[in-house]
């Protein structure tokens, strides 16, 4: 699966939903990248398709460049 970047406020977000070995599951990893700096923030929710680990990955991104999330930020990237 083809996975592009979806624009948002500047930024470019990246799923990279990753299937967990002792359980099969799928998690959020999510790529932001601006200009030319990228950074990974993972979080621990698991989901049974990669399919939604995708779409919770955006909107993993999105919240974090809303400053939405308590110790995640965007603030430093150029």
């Amino acid at each position: 699966m083809e996975i592009t970047g979806v624009p948002y406020q500047g930024f470019e977000i990246y799923p990279r939903p990753q299937q967990r070995a002792d359980t099969g599951r799928w998690t959020t990893r999510t790529d932001i990248l601006r200009i030319d700096t990228i950074r990974r923030y993972d979080a621990s929710n698991a989901f049974a398709t990669p399919e939604e680990a995708t779409l919770r990955s955006i909107d993993f991104g999105r919240r974090i460049i809303d400053g939405r999330i308590p110790g995640l930020s965007v603030l430093d990237l150029p």
